[in-house]
């Protein structure tokens, strides 16, 4: 009977300790780093180095990426000790990114003063591949066999070998073939069947051997000439 009154008491009391706990502050020397110019499709990895400063601990209450092609070491939850030190790791995805590359992360700890720290990580992407056109257009003026193919260029931007390991389409709808072009490929891409009716859309997802593992090629209705 007198369980459930000194668990009661128990809670209060670490309530109360936990309230009376001094709060550390977490210090960073390093927030923004930058890795130049790199290849698309490589990971990048940051190290950002902390300390944590004072008598108290720091609580990491949440954490906000910019952009789902971040992660990092640090978790929502975690407790960094008094004194302690140790180094945030980020690690960032190119594939679908050219040109310049700036995403942040914000960490909002438990820390006096509710300060939010903000990571920023930053590269130049070179483009690793391209295609031309960048979408397919498809004449369906013409019904059947009479209907030309539209042809797609793509090519490896750093001159590696390309290898197009799968292509992925509606069948129902697509006649896709590819072949080996120079240092690159071709797709030959026309709709079978009859014109649809209504408004529609299509994609041809490729899955390579290169750095971009995997990107999709919008297929639309040629716009008739006005």
């Amino acid at each position: 009977m007198w369980a459930e009154p000194l668990l009661a008491v128990q809670r209060d009391e670490k309530l109360a300790a936990a309230l009376e706990e001094p709060l550390g502050e977490l210090s960073l020397p390093v927030t923004a780093l930058d890795r130049g110019s790199v290849q698309q499709g490589e990971t990048l990895f940051f190290e950002f180095p902390y300390k944590v400063s004072s008598t108290g601990s720091v609580r990491i209450l949440g954490i906000h990426q910019e952009c789902g092609c971040l992660s990092e070491s640090l978790k929502p939850g975690t407790k960094l000790e008094a004194g302690s030190e140790g180094v945030i790791r980020v690690q960032a995805d190119t594939s679908h990114f050219v040109g310049n590359f700036d995403k942040k992360i914000t960490i909002i700890t438990d820390e006096a003063d509710n300060e939010a720290h903000v990571f920023r990580v930053r590269a130049k992407i070179d483009q690793s591949l391209s295609w031309q056109p960048a979408l397919v257009e498809l004449d369906l003026a013409k019904v059947g066999d009479e209907r030309k193919f539209a042809k797609v260029s793509i090519r490896n931007v750093s001159k590696q070998s390309l290898h197009i390991e799968k292509l992925r389409y509606n069948e129902d709808n697509l006649e896709v073939v590819k072949s080996p072009m120079g240092d690159g490929w071709e797709l030959l891409v026309r709709w079978k069947g009859e014109k649809p009716r209504k408004a529609w859309a299509e994609t041809i997802e490729i899955s390579t051997d290169g750095v971009v593992k995997t990107f999709k090629i919008p297929v639309v209705e040629k716009s008739p000439p006005r």
